[in-house]
C-alpha cells in the first residue's frame, strides 16, 4: 500500500474530521488544517476529508483503498454514546484487526477514541482542569516500537515542547498498547496502540497563532478556563523555546505512510 513513484501510484490519505465549528471553517477548514500539517503538496498524494461528525465517516472497505488516516480532535467525548462516534470505534477496531491494511493516527480526541475503542479508559484530566498551554512532554528513550517514532524521540535532547488543548485523556491503556511519553497533565501523551494504530494527545496541527487568534478566547468564553488558566496559557506560548510540532508531524506522517519499513 506504500506509494510507488516509478508507476506514479498515488498514496491516499483520509482526514476523519470530528468537529465542524465554523471558527475553523467547518469540516472543510479542519480538513485543510490537517492536510497542511501532514501533507507534502506532492502530486503523488491524494487526500480526502471525511465529515465523520456529520455521519459521513469512512467504511471498513476504505481500509483497503487508503494508505492511512488521521482522526482529528473534537468537542465531544470518546465516551459519548452517539452513532457517529460508535461507528468510528467500529472502524478503529476493524483497523486493529487488519494490521497489514491502512494505518491510523489519532490526535487528541482521535487518540482518546482509539484508546476507548480498543478497551482502554478515557476520563477527565487528573487535575479536573481543562489543559490549554504549551507543555513539556517527556519521552521514553527505551521505546522499542515503530522506527520513525523511535528515531524522533532518540534524536531530541530533553523533553518535547508541544501544544495541548484537552479536558480528557487516556487514563488506562488497552491490552497490548505501549505508552512512550508523558507530561505533568497526562500520563499517556503518545501511545503505540497496535502495529498500525498510533495516538498523540498534543496538537501538532496547531500553531501558537491558532491559540492567540482562536483557542484562548474560545476556551475562556466557554468557561473551560478561568483568568488564571488564560494567563498560564499566554505565558506558556510566549516562552522563547522552539515547538517540536513539525518534527512530530513528520514522524507521524512516516508512520502512517509506512516509511519506517
Amino acid at each position: 500500500m506504500t506509494s510507488n513513484t516509478g508507476s506514479c501510484h498515488k498514496t491516499r490519505y483520509g482526514v476523519i474530521v470530528c468537529d465542524n465549528n465554523e471558527k475553523w471553517g467547518g469540516v472543510t477548514g479542519i480538513g485543510k488544517l490537517f492536510i497542511n500539517a501532514f501533507g507534502s503538496n506532492s502530486e503523488l498524494e491524494e487526500w480526502r476529508v471525511f465529515a465523520a461528525i456529520e455521519g459521513e465517516g469512512p467504511s471498513e472497505k476504505d481500509l483497503d483503498t487508503f494508505d492511512g488516516f488521521f482522526i482529528t480532535g473534537s468537542p465531544y467525548s470518546a465516551n459519548d454514546n452517539i452513532k457517529w462516534i460508535n461507528d468510528l470505534k467500529k472502524f478503529i477496531s476493524s483497523a486493529a484487526l487488519n494490521s497489514s491494511k491502512a494505518r491510523v493516527v489519532g490526535v487528541c480526541f482521535g487518540h482518546q477514541l482509539i484508546g476507548a475503542a480498543l478497551g482502554g479508559k478515557v476520563t477527565a484530566n487528573p487535575s479536573q482542569k481543562f489543559v490549554l498551554q504549551s507543555e513539556q512532554v517527556k519521552t521514553d528513550k527505551n521505546f522499542q516500537g515503530n522506527e520513525a517514532i523511535k528515531n524522533l524521540i532518540g534524536n531530541i535532547d530533553g523533553p518535547l515542547r508541544l501544544l495541548e488543548c484537552h479536558g480528557e485523556c487516556v487514563a488506562a491503556l488497552p491490552p497490548g498498547a505501549q505508552s512512550l511519553a508523558e507530561s505533568e497533565t497526562c500520563q499517556h501523551e503518545m501511545v503505540h496502540f497496535t502495529e498500525n494504530l498510533f495516538g498523540i494527545q498534543a496538537h501538532p496541527e496547531f500553531t501558537v497563532q491558532h491559540y492567540k487568534e482562536h483557542l484562548i478566547s474560545t476556551v475562556f468564553n466557554a468557561g473551560k478556563i478561568d483568568e488564571n488558566g488564560k494567563r498560564v496559557c499566554e505565558e506558556s506560548i510566549a516562552i522563547e523555546q522552539p515547538l517540536h510540532s513539525s518534527k512530530i508531524a513528520a514522524a507521524l506522517k512516516k508512520f502512517v505512510s509506512k516509511q519506517d519499513n
